[in-house]
């Protein structure tokens, strides 16, 4: 009932041709990059912490694409990694320091083995997976792009944002994935770069705060 739930709301919010355009790219992008990410939807024991589902090769893709160029040297975090499949499609956009947070054990473990799979990894690049809650992480010193699916509610969003906005010394820029949550950086020090949207659905947004090295 959850997939017919979210086949419904997608042709509602995207209509009909973008919604199977959707469905094939999710069937074939594992395919392509030699990965198994989809049709696992797993409900966390913590209200707060969100089921696990990939995010649209389609979206990721073009994304990152926009974002290398952008901030060609930033090193990116997947905040709720799930298996690692916006880290695989970064790393195959050009970025070379890839970090995935996800507090789920087993879906660590399938990253891992995605990475034994995985048919684009090029010798310059890195990844690494943390079985880490968002709450205890230290953000790095370095000028970074956290990416987010939209992986936990507002009672980890704020703390998780503060935390971010009061340890950071760097540039931080934030893609936020099924943004239910955006009004989290309302009260903080980051500023809306972008929006991006699907016909009716509000795809992702992107934030950045003011801190430069």
């Amino acid at each position: 009932m959850r997939y017919l739930y979210y086949f419904i709301r997608s042709v509602y919010y995207r209509g009909l041709w973008q919604t199977i355009r959707l469905l094939y790219y999710e069937w074939k992008g594992d395919r392509v990059y030699g990965i198994s990410t989809g049709a696992d939807i797993r409900t966390e024991a913590h209200n707060d912490n969100f089921h696990y589902q990939g995010a649209s090769y389609t979206l990721l893709e073009a994304l990152f694409k926009n974002l290398k160029a952008q901030y060609p040297d930033y090193t990116v975090y997947d905040i709720g990694c799930g298996k690692g499949r916006a880290m695989f499609v970064a790393e195959k956009a050009g970025f070379n320091k890839i970090n995935g947070i996800e507090i789920n054990t087993h879906l660590i473990a399938v990253a891992e083995q995605n990475l034994q799979t995985y048919r684009y990894k090029r010798s310059e690049s890195g990844f690494v997976f943390m079985e880490q809650d968002a709450l205890t992480f230290n953000p790095p010193v370095t000028p970074c792009i956290f990416f987010l699916f939209n992986p936990f509610s507002d009672k980890i969003l704020t703390p998780f944002l503060n935390s971010i906005k009061t340890k950071s010394k760097a540039h931080c820029v934030f893609v936020y994935l099924n943004p239910v949550y955006e009004h989290c950086f309302s009260n903080s020090d980051w500023q809306l770069k972008e929006t991006i949207y699907t016909a009716r659905y509000k795809e992702a947004v992107i934030y950045e705060n003011f801190k430069h090295l």
